[in-house]
C-alpha cells in the first residue's frame, strides 16, 4: 500500500511538473504573431471577421488567463458595418493550480470602452440569433463555496439597441459596473450608473445603484436593494422627475424559496407597495403568496409620457383620471389552488370589487367560489386601456377606439357564483350585466349535475335597444341600418339527460331608413328544447319564426356535440313575396325581365349535416307557378364534392334574368375595352369542379324557346365537364346533344355535337328571335371544336361542320315571282306602277352545307327551289372574329309567259346576283345590278331594261328610270 501511494505521488508530481514546464513553454509564444490565425479561426466559426488592433497577451501559469487590447467583432450581414461588439481592453484569468481540485479562484474581471450594438431587423431577425447556436450542452452544478470571484469591472460601456420594425432606438451609455470580491460568506457591493436616451417614448435620464449582496450557506441577500433614477423629457411635468425603488431579497436554494419584501417605488405621482414569496422554484410549480398595493394621481400623465397615443389624449378630456389597486392572492400551482380573498381596483372612475377562491382549478373537477361587482361611466374606455395590452391584431384593439363614440358608456356587473365540478353543483344566484345599451339578467341553480339525478333551474333575459350605434361602432354597417332591438327570454329546467328550455323567445325589431314600414318584428319561438348531457344531443321542437310577411316552421336535432357532431331537422316556408321582403329589408331591389318574378316563393325539404357533409334530401320549392324538387348533397367542405337530382314541373328561366336593355340603352351605353373584352374561362374553378347530377324539366322556357321533356347529365371531374344526353321536345321536333370541356389541358378544348329533328320553324323562329317569315319543318346538325382560354379564342378556333336542311315551305311577307313579273312588264310596257310585294313565297326545298374552319363559316351549295326560280349561294357566311360576311346569292327566274289585260309578255330566263358584304347585323345584300347588265348577251330581257327608245346607239343616261325601278324592287325583294 505505502509502495502505492509513493508511486502516486510521484507520478502526480511529475504532471505538475509536466503542467508547469508546459506553461512555461507556451509562456514563451508571442500570440501578437498569430493574430491572422485568430482572426481567420473566428471567421471560419462565426462567419464574422474580428479585428485585433492592440497587443495580446496569454497565460497558463500561475493564472490561466488573456488580455486584448483594441478588438471589435464584425455585425451579422444586413446589419450594416458597424460592429458588433468592440472594446479598447478585456482582460480574464484563473488561477491554473486550484482548478484541479475544482476550486475556481478567479481575478477581477476587467472590460473597458466596450460598445455592444445589438439591432431586430424589419423580419424580426437579431444580429446575435447566428452566435446563439442550437445545440444543448449539459453543464454540471458546482457549489458557489468553490468560487471567490475578485470582481467585475466595467468602465465608460455603451449598448445600444435598434428595432426597425418599431422603429425604436435605445441608447445606454457612460455605463460603469462594478462588484467587491465575492468571498463566501462576505458581503459584496455592487455599483452601477448609467445614462440613458430612448425615442419611443422620448427620453433621456440617468441611473444609480449600490446594493449589497450577501451569499452564505445557501442564502443569498440584497439588503436593501435600491436604486434611483432621473428622468427627462417634453411630457413629464416639469421636464423632469425621479423615481425610486427599494426592497429586500432572500432567496434560499436549499429551501428553493424566493421572498421580496418591502417594496417600495414612487414615481410621476404614482406609489406601488407589497411583498412577494414563492416557494418550490425549481420544480416549475411555485406557491405564490402576494400584496400589492398601488395609487396613482393620473393615468393619462403615465401614457402620454410612454406616448401611447391617441389613448393617452382621449384619457386626459376624462374627469376621473386615478387609479388604486388592493389585491391579495395565494396560490399553489402544483394543486392548482388560487385564493384572491381581496381585490379592489378604482380605475378611470370605475370600481371592481370581489374575490375567488379556487380548488384543483387544473383539473376537470375543480372547485370555484366568487363574486364581482364593477360599476363605471365610461367602459369604450377601460375597453381602449385593455385593447392597448391585448396586441396589435387583437379584435378588442381594434374595435374599442370606436366605441368611444357610443352615448350610452356606463356599465354595471354584479355576478355571484359557486361551481363544483366534482360533484357537478352550480349556482349563479344573481347576474346582472349592463352595458353598452345591452341588459342581461339571469340566475341558475344546478345540483348533482355529474349524475343522472342532477337537476337545474334557472332563467335568462336579455334586452338590447337603439342598436345602431353600436353596430356601427364594431363596422356591422349592413345590420346598423336594420338591426334596431333584440330581446330573449329563456326558461331552464330538468336535468343532465333531459334538460329543457322552454319556452326560448327571441325577438328582432328592423328599424331604420333602409326598413319599409319600420318598426318590423321578427319572432323566433321554440316551444320545446331538451339537451341531453351524457349524449350530447339538442333537440329542437316546435321552431317558429314569424314577421316580415315570413311563416317559416322547423325542428332540429343534433347528435354527439362533444366529438363529431351531426345534424337533421326540417324545414317548412309557407308562401311569401320575395320582392317584397327585400324591399322591406331596404335592400337592393330585384330587377328581373318579369315584374311578377319571385312573389310567390315557398320552401319545404329534410337535412342533415356534419363538420364535412351537408345533404338536403325531399325538399321542394315553389317558385311562383313552378315546382322544383328533388335533392342535394355535398361532401367535404374543403374539397366539395356536389351531387343533385332536380325535377321541374314548369319553369319559365327567362322570367328570372336580368331585364333585356332597349335599344336606346344599348346606344347610351358606350363601348369600352372592359365591355367588349373577351370573357376568360375560370379554369382554378373548372379544375376543381366535382359535380355529378340530372336535371328533368317538364316543360321548360329558356331563351325564348318552348321545351318539353327536358333532361340533361352534368358530370365535372378533374377539370373534365361533360352535359351528356341532352335531350328534348320542341315544336312538333326533337333535341338530342352532348357538350364536353376539357379544363384539365393546357389548352381547353370545347366540343359541341347537337342536332335538330323535324322541328317547325315558324314557331321557334317566333319564339327565339321574333321572326314569323319562316314556314316549314326542317333539320339541322352541328359537329364542332375550338380550343382556348377565353371566348374570343374559341371564336378564332372553331372548327366543324353545320347542316341545314329542309323540305316544302313558305316564306311570308313577299312573293318574288310576283315582285319580279311586275317589274319585268313595267318595264316592257314602260308604264311605271306601284309595286305589289303582299303574299308569300312558297318553295319546295331549302338545304346548305356549312362548313367551318378557323373562326370562318363558309357555304358552297346553298340551294333554295322554287316555283319559277331558285337561289344558289357561295362564300363566307361568317366570320365569327368580327361578324362580316361575304356571301354571294344567285336568283335563278323561270322562263315563261303571262297575259297583262289585253298583251301578252314573255318573262323570266334571266338570274339576278345578290351580293351581301359588311356587317351581318345590318343586312348588307344588295342586287348586283353592274353583274345583271353584264349579262346581256345572254337574255332579251336585259335589251328592254337597258334600250333607249329614242336612239339607237345614243349612251345611257346615268339616272335611268328603269334601272332604278328595277333596283329598287329588287332591294325590297332581298333585304
Amino acid at each position: 500500500m505505502k509502495t502505492f501511494l509513493k508511486v502516486t505521488l510521484y507520478l502526480s508530481g511529475a504532471v505538475v511538473v509536466l503542467l508547469i514546464a508546459a506553461g512555461l513553454w507556451l509562456a514563451r509564444i508571442d500570440p501578437n504573431e498569430h493574430k491572422d490565425w485568430i482572426a481567420d479561426k473566428v471567421q471560419e466559426e462565426t462567419g464574422r471577421t474580428l479585428q485585433l488592433g492592440g497587443e495580446l497577451s496569454f497565460s497558463l501559469y500561475p493564472w490561466l488567463g488573456f488580455e486584448a487590447q483594441d478588438l471589435a467583432l464584425g455585425n451579422a450581414a444586413g446589419f450594416g458595418t458597424e460592429p458588433f461588439f468592440q472594446a479598447d481592453y478585456l482582460a480574464f484569468r484563473i488561477k491554473t493550480l486550484p482548478l484541479l481540485q475544482q476550486k475556481y479562484e478567479i481575478d477581477t474581471a476587467r472590460i473597458h470602452g466596450a460598445v455592444l450594438n445589438l439591432a431586430r431587423d424589419e423580419a424580426g431577425r437579431s444580429n446575435w440569433q447566428d452566435l446563439a447556436g442550437t445545440k444543448e450542452k449539459e453543464t454540471g452544478a458546482f457549489p458557489l463555496t468553490a468560487i471567490i470571484v475578485g470582481g467585475i469591472d466595467v468602465r465608460d460601456a455603451a449598448l445600444n439597441w435598434r428595432d426597425q420594425g418599431s422603429d425604436t432606438h435605445y441608447v445606454l451609455r457612460d455605463l460603469n459596473f462594478s462588484t467587491g470580491e465575492l468571498v463566501y460568506g462576505a458581503p459584496m457591493d455592487i455599483r452601477l450608473s448609467l445614462q440613458m436616451e430612448a425615442n419611443k417614448p422620448a427620453l433621456t435620464g440617468a441611473l444609480q445603484l449600490h446594493n449589497t449582496i450577501t451569499y452564505e450557506e445557501q442564502r443569498y441577500t440584497i439588503k436593501p436593494f435600491e436604486f434611483s433614477a432621473q428622468l427627462a423629457g417634453a411630457n413629464i411635468p416639469g421636464q423632469s422627475t425621479e423615481i425610486s425603488f427599494s426592497s429586500l431579497i432572500e432567496a434560499n436554494s436549499e429551501e428553493d424559496t424566493l421572498s421580496v419584501s418591502d417594496i417600495s417605488f414612487t414615481a410621476l405621482g404614482t406609489q406601488i407597495s407589497g411583498k412577494l414569496r414563492m416557494d418550490k422554484l425549481q420544480g416549475g410549480q411555485p406557491t405564490i403568496a402576494a400584496q400589492l398595493e398601488a395609487e396613482g394621481e393620473d393615468l393619462a400623465r403615465l401614457f402620454k409620457i410612454a406616448e401611447i397615443e391617441p389613448l393617452a389624449t382621449k384619457l386626459a378630456q376624462l374627469p376621473q383620471r386615478g387609479f388604486s389597486l388592493n389585491t391579495r392572492l395565494e396560490a399553489d400551482a402544483a394543486r392548482g389552488d388560487v385564493d384572491v380573498p381581496v381585490f379592489s381596483a378604482r380605475l378611470l372612475g370605475a370600481k371592481v370589487e370581489g374575490s375567488l377562491k379556487a380548488r384543483n382549478a387544473r383539473s376537470e373537477r375543480g372547485e370555484y367560489e366568487g363574486r364581482i361587482a364593477a360599476a363605471g361611466p365610461d367602459l369604450p374606455a377601460l375597453l381602449q386601456l385593455a385593447g392597448q395590452f391585448a396586441g396589435e391584431d387583437s379584435a378588442l384593439r381594434h374595435y374599442a377606439p370606436g366605441l368611444s363614440s357610443l352615448e350610452r358608456k356606463e356599465f354595471l356587473l354584479n355576478a355571484d357564483f359557486v361551481a363544483n365540478l366534482k360533484n357537478g353543483d352550480i349556482a349563479v344566484p344573481t347576474l346582472v350585466v349592463k352595458a353598452l345599451g345591452i341588459d342581461i339578467r339571469g340566475a341558475l341553480a344546478a345540483t348533482a349535475m355529474q349524475s343522472a339525478k342532477g337537476s337545474v333551474k334557472g332563467e335568462l333575459a336579455l334586452e338590447a335597444k337603439r342598436l345602431s350605434p353600436l353596430l356601427q361602432a364594431i363596422e356591422q354597417e349592413q345590420l346598423a341600418g336594420l338591426l334596431d332591438e333584440i330581446r330573449l327570454a329563456a326558461a331552464i329546467s330538468g336535468g343532465r339527460a333531459d334538460l329543457q328550455l322552454a319556452p326560448l323567445n327571441f325577438i328582432a325589431v328592423l328599424a331604420g331608413g333602409q326598413v319599409a314600414n319600420a318598426p318590423l318584428t321578427l319572432n323566433l319561438q321554440a316551444a320545446d328544447t331538451r339537451i341531453d348531457l351524457e349524449q350530447g344531443r339538442v333537440a329542437l321542437d316546435g321552431l317558429a319564426l314569424k314577421g316580415a310577411g315570413l311563416d317559416v316552421q322547423g325542428s332540429l336535432v343534433a347528435d354527439d356535440l362533444q366529438r363529431a357532431p351531426e345534424f337533421n331537422g326540417q324545414l317548412l316556408v309557407a308562401p311569401f313575396d320575395l320582392r317584397e321582403l327585400i324591399r322591406r329589408l331596404g335592400q337592393d331591389e330585384l330587377h328581373t325581365a318579369a315584374e311578377e318574378a319571385l312573389k310567390k316563393v315557398a320552401l319545404q325539404g329534410r337535412f342533415a349535416a356534419s363538420n364535412d357533409f351537408l345533404a338536403i334530401r325531399e325538399f321542394g320549392l315553389q317558385l311562383d307557378g313552378s315546382t322544383i324538387g328533388g335533392s342535394f348533397s355535398m361532401q367535404d367542405f374543403r374539397s366539395p364534392a356536389y351531387r343533385f337530382e332536380l325535377e321541374v314541373d314548369r319553369l319559365n328561366l327567362d322570367h328570372y334574368l336580368p331585364p333585356t336593355p332597349s335599344a336606346a340603352d344599348k346606344s347610351a351605353q358606350p363601348l369600352t375595352p372592359e365591355s367588349t373584352a373577351a370573357a376568360r374561362l375560370p379554369l382554378a374553378l373548372l379544375r376543381s369542379l366535382d359535380v355529378e347530377g340530372k336535371v328533368a324539366a317538364a316543360k321548360l322556357t329558356a331563351a325564348g324557346l318552348k321545351l318539353e321533356d327536358v333532361a340533361v347529365d352534368l358530370a365535372a371531374k378533374a377539370g373534365e365537364i361533360k352535359l351528356e344526353d341532352m335531350r328534348a321536345a320542341l315544336y312538333e321536333g326533337s333535341y338530342r346533344g352532348n357538350v364536353k370541356l376539357d379544363a384539365a389541358a393546357k389548352l381547353p378544348r370545347l366540343t359541341v355535337n347537337s342536332a335538330l329533328k323535324g322541328v317547325q320553324l315558324e314557331p321557334l323562329l317566333r319564339d327565339a328571335a321574333g321572326l314569323t317569315d319562316l314556314v316549314g319543318r326542317g333539320d339541322a346538325s352541328l359537329a364542332v371544336v375550338a380550343v382556348g382560354t377565353d371566348t374570343a379564342a374559341f371564336k378564332q378556333t372553331l372548327n366543324g361542320l353545320l347542316e341545314l336542311r329542309m323540305g316544302e315551305g313558305i316564306l311570308r311577307g313577299v312573293d318574288v315571282r310576283k315582285v319580279l313579273q311586275q317589274v319585268e312588264v313595267m318595264i316592257e310596257s314602260k308604264r311605271l306602277g306601284k309595286l305589289d310585294k303582299s303574299g308569300v313565297t312558297h318553295f319546295d326545298s331549302l338545304s346548305a352545307t356549312l362548313p367551318v374552319s378557323a373562326g370562318v363559316i363558309t357555304n358552297e351549295d346553298l340551294l333554295l327551289a322554287a316555283p319559277g326560280f331558285q337561289v344558289t349561294g357561295k362564300g363566307v357566311l361568317a366570320r365569327l372574329a368580327d361578324m362580316t360576311w361575304e356571301y354571294d346569292l344567285d336568283v335563278a327566274v323561270t322562263e315563261e309567259r303571262t297575259v297583262q289585260g289585253a298583251e301578252t309578255y314573255n318573262l323570266g330566263g334571266y338570274t339576278i346576283p345578290i351580293r351581301c358584304r359588311g356587317k351581318i347585323e345590318g343586312k348588307n345584300c344588295t342586287p348586283d345590278i353592274g353583274g345583271l347588265a353584264g349579262m346581256a348577251a345572254k337574255k332579251i330581257i336585259l335589251d328592254k331594261i337597258f334600250k333607249e327608245p329614242r336612239k339607237d346607239k345614243e349612251p345611257e343616261r346615268e339616272s335611268d328610270p328603269r334601272k332604278e325601278l328595277l333596283d329598287k324592287a329588287l332591294r325590297g325583294i332581298f333585304n
